[in-house]
């Protein structure tokens, strides 16, 4: 593959005592040129279909910006942006190096977004947001080409060149609560209500390459689906019991969501999508050698899978990792990192 990517932004700002207002366009233009040829003992073999193809793609974003601050314990950010994308893949079809097939995607989409900030203490910190939101599919979905046993053994990864954007509007509630002068205790509350959501998922299809078979797995707009959780951080050094230097965190997520099943019209939640993740962890300070060392696991819970023929029940282990750090003088740091000490699988 071959990627070129060039970004623009041009804006105007105004600064008030209590407002500022910022007006502006952002531009980008992307493309990909990419092909994916299998050669033998007769030399380069004509590319299958799709095995050629060039994505371009030019994205015009402006936005207006409004940030309201009438006193130091209050800020409103509001914001207007008009998402314009413009999307076209070329392919060849079997046994032909010219792009005589052409998919074209076009779309504009009015994101507006809402943002409140409220502090009525200096230890305390309410937030709130609302927005619309795009996210666009990643190239290795779009390029039509075959990627072997890819996303698992016996599969090939065939990329969807009629993919679609795919939007949501969120639903954001947080509080924040510091605890001494370096602790800080976190919870936030989420919502996604999610259109053409993008998953993969599995066919009947099936593909020879190099002369082995893979079954097909692409990536398609499944459907609308809603996603919600919430999420709790904390972090704080152990000042209370007499242990200065040493700092413990942890952060924990509950996940949950919903999803009309592609195939069987059922009611699922998304794909992979565990009910939980976590993450522990210390660090302790050695003041007179100007050093620390750490450790930190984490891990999820199960989840599941749903494809074309088969369901599909998924088990993690979990993540150990642990670190020592030396200072060198004003500018330097020595640190010895290990990974992975529980010799992480996955079961499925």
């Amino acid at each position: 593959t071959h990627d070129d990517e060039y970004q623009g932004t041009a804006y105007y700002r105004y600064k008030g005592d209590t407002l500022r207002i910022k007006l502006g366009v952002d531009y980008l233009d992307k493309s990909r040129r990419g092909s994916l040829r299998e050669e033998d003992e007769d030399g380069l073999k004509d590319p299958a279909s799709g095995a050629l193809y060039r994505i371009k793609e030019r994205r015009y974003d402006p936005y207006i910006r409004f940030t309201y601050e009438p006193s130091a314990a209050l800020t409103v950010d509001a914001g207007l942006r008009y998402e314009i994308t413009r999307r076209k893949v070329r392919t060849n079809a079997d046994e032909q190096t010219t792009l005589d097939r052409v998919e074209s995607f076009n779309d504009e989409s009015l994101n507006p977004s809402l943002s409140v900030r409220y502090a009525p203490t200096s230890a305390d910190l309410f937030r709130f947001s609302v927005a619309r939101t795009l996210r666009r599919p990643d190239y290795d979905l779009i390029a039509p080409s075959a990627q072997r046993e890819e996303p698992s053994d016996d599969n090939a990864l065939v990329g969807n060149p009629r993919l679609k954007n795919q939007q949501a509007w969120g639903i954001d509630l947080g509080y924040e609560r510091r605890l001494g002068r370096n602790g800080i205790l976190g919870v936030n509350l989420f919502y996604r209500d999610i259109k053409n959501l993008i998953e993969l998922t599995s066919t009947a299809d099936k593909i020879t390459i190099g002369g082995d078979t893979y079954g097909v797995v692409t990536p398609a707009n499944v459907g609308d689906g809603e996603a919600w959780g919430v999420e709790v951080d904390f972090s704080t050094p152990l000042t209370v019991i007499g242990l200065p230097d040493t700092g413990i965190f942890a952060n924990y997520t509950y996940l949950d969501s919903k999803l009309t099943d592609f195939y069987t019209g059922e009611k699922r939640r998304f794909n992979n999508q565990p009910s939980h993740v976590y993450n522990i962890g210390f660090i302790q300070t050695l003041r007179t050698i100007d050093a620390s060392f750490g450790a930190s696991i984490s891990g999820r819970s199960k989840a599941f899978e749903s494809r074309f023929d088969e369901t599909v029940d998924l088990r993690y282990g979990a993540d150990l990792e642990a670190f020592v750090e030396k200072r060198i003088g004003k500018h330097f740091v020595l640190r010895f990192s290990a990974q992975n000490l529980l010799n992480r699988s996955k079961r499925e």
